[in-house]
């Protein structure tokens, strides 16, 4: 029981002397935030403002806005190493790997225009489940069709 008590003590100690700086810490940086010249409102004030094109909030943040928004083309393996290799690339839920061709089989059997199809807007089959644009609906028709590109041709 003594023992317990005494650890108890001691764990209280060292808590108070940890934390006695705090209140000086507080002052400190109080000070210096003070000191700055910023107000409150200042401080807090959001670091970017996103204006959608074609909103009316003014004329030239929306052209400044869709500029910085926009993403440049990515080619087919961007995409790939981006958003597909991990089905694609271990096989999870039935995703045909990459470079098997005894599993691209079935599918090239379709065509190219229903490999598209599936990637654009999903399947469900015996065979596995493709979410649409692979569960990325960031992505691009363009994108999805040129990562579907770059698999097919590690076929070859």
């Amino acid at each position: 029981m003594w023992g317990i008590l005494a650890a108890l003590l001691l764990g209280a100690a060292i808590l108070v002397l940890h934390h006695r700086d705090i209140p000086v810490e507080v002052e400190t940086h109080r000070r210096n935030l003070i000191g700055s010249g910023m107000t409150t409102a200042d401080r807090i004030a959001p670091v970017a403002k996103f204006v959608m094109a074609g909103s009316d909030k003014g004329s030239a943040a929306p052209a400044q806005a869709s500029a910085i928004v926009q993403v440049k083309d990515r080619d087919g393996q961007q995409v790939y190493q981006a958003s597909c290799v991990a089905c694609h690339g271990t096989g999870i839920a039935g995703a045909p790997k990459v470079g098997d061709k005894g599993q691209w089989a079935t599918r090239m059997l379709a065509g190219t225009e229903v490999l598209y199809r599936n990637a654009l807007v999903g399947i469900q089959s015996p065979a596995g489940v493709m979410p649409a644009k692979g569960g990325n609906p960031s992505l691009s028709d363009k994108d999805v069709k040129a990562a579907v590109d770059f698999m097919v041709a590690k076929l070859n």
